[in-house]
Order: structure tokens, then C-alpha cells, then sequence
């Protein structure tokens, strides 16, 4: 048992550091545009346009810690109910074969994992979005609303 937790906290973290290695936080003590060390012009925004693109990065946070988790109790969940062991038994039910029971498990499996998952897909995306357009904050393709 002291395995397979350390191997469930291995892959959260590495998801976690995977996630984050690509992103810079938004530092909160951005000053006024003025010229920059190579003599380039720094951007920053005013301070209510600020404080928003902080909450917007906050709650883009939140999420990149709460989807995985969520994600990690309901494959715990699948096992602890034994709905994959039904599936198992349905697939046995059907095929003496392992390949075949394996063809049936398989997206019998998926299909339960990405339906029990997909709320909290729909609220992330939703909720990035209509925070991003109500902040009308800035993305990288150019600013919303």
C-alpha cells in the first residue's frame, strides 16, 4: 500500500511540475511602463486590470491542482466500487478469449473514466472563459470583449 502511494504522489507531482514549468507567475509588484535594461519599453497594466489578471491566475492555478486530483478519485473510485471488476466479469460473460475480454474492458473503462471526468473539464474551460471575457483580460492571441 506505502507503494502505490508513492507512486500516486510521483505522478500528481510530476504532472503538477510539468504543468507549472511552462508558466511564469504574474508578479504583483509590476511598476509603470518605463525603459527596460536592453533599453526596450516594459509592459504593465493598470491596477485594476492587475488585480483581475491576478484572480484570472489564480483561478488557473487552482484548477491545474484540482483537475488532476479529481481525475486521480474517480480512477480511485472505478476501483473502489469495482465497477471495472463488473466490467471484467460482463467481458469474461461474453469471451473465454483475454484479447477480446481486453477489446471489451478497455473502452468500457474509458468511456466511464472521461464521462465521470467531463464535468470538471466543462467547468474549467467554462469558468476560464467567462472569467478571461468578463476581466476582459488579455490572452495570447489579443484582448477579449
Amino acid at each position: 500500500m506505502r507503494f502505490v502511494s508513492l507512486v500516486a504522489l510521483a505522478l500528481v507531482c510530476s504532472g503538477l511540475w510539468c504543468r507549472a514549468a511552462g508558466q511564469t507567475p504574474v508578479s504583483a509588484g509590476i511598476q509603470p511602463a518605463t525603459r527596460g535594461a536592453v533599453g526596450g519599453i516594459e509592459y504593465s497594466l493598470p491596477p485594476d486590470k492587475l488585480q483581475k489578471a491576478l484572480a484570472l491566475y489564480r483561478l488557473d492555478q487552482l484548477s491545474l491542482i484540482l483537475e488532476p486530483l479529481y481525475g486521480l478519485l474517480v480512477l480511485i473510485a472505478l476501483l473502489y466500487f469495482a465497477i471495472v471488476a463488473r466490467f471484467r466479469t460482463f467481458a469474461e460473460g461474453i469471451s473465454k478469449r483475454r484479447w477480446m475480454q481486453g477489446l471489451i474492458v478497455v473502452p468500457l473503462f474509458l468511456i466511464a473514466a472521461s464521462t465521470l471526468t467531463a464535468p470538471s473539464t466543462c467547468i474549467t474551460t467554462t469558468s476560464g472563459s467567462s472569467m478571461a471575457s468578463r476581466f476582459k483580460a488579455g490572452v495570447r492571441g489579443g484582448e477579449t470583449g
